[in-house]
């Protein structure tokens, strides 16, 4: 959950729904990444984001604690930062999950990013990302493009948010 979230602070405004979905959208992403390899190699077992610091079922206080509190995010892997496609869009993901709402990524700026990082593609480091970190560029890229052909309504009475394309 987004820190403004957890604080209860939320702006009941489209902006502010938007900006909480890009940090999910970081989180999400995080956890592909993390089921992918920079290399040849064994995938490390689906761990939660913060599962190794609170646990698989965390309270709503633990949580509030590292992500409010200490402002803590998942972390990356050693060989994802040294990967130049994989480190590229893990800076992506971060700016995806500022603690600060407004600092945030729009969903347009993480298309552009991806869209530069799929471009870059044809340079040799392409040749050495296994084929589920291709997948992670490609669905990066449909999420992020996901986001920006969508557009908030008002809740249906039930309370449901409903996204429309348009």
């Amino acid at each position: 959950m987004a820190p403004e979230v957890l604080e209860g602070a939320i702006n009941f405004q489209r902006d502010s729904f938007l900006r909480i979905d890009m940090y999910a959208m970081g989180l999400v992403l995080w956890e592909l990444a993390s089921r992918c390899t920079a290399t040849d190699g064994p995938v490390d077992e689906y761990l939660l984001p913060f599962e190794e610091e609170i646990g698989q079922h965390p309270s709503l206080e633990e949580l509030q604690e590292i992500v409010v509190h200490k402002k803590m995010r998942p972390v990356f892997k050693d060989h994802w930062l040294k990967h130049p496609g994989i480190a590229q869009l893990c800076v992506t993901i971060e700016e995806c999950w500022d603690h600060d709402a407004e600092a945030r990524l729009s969903a347009g700026c993480v298309e552009e990013r991806v869209t530069q990082i799929r471009k870059s593609a044809n340079a040799s480091w392409i040749l050495s990302l296994p084929k589920c970190g291709t997948h992670l560029l490609e669905f990066s890229y449909f999420m992020a493009k996901t986001a920006v052909g969508s557009k908030f309504c008002n809740p249906d009475p039930s309370g449901r948010l409903q996204v429309e394309k348009g």
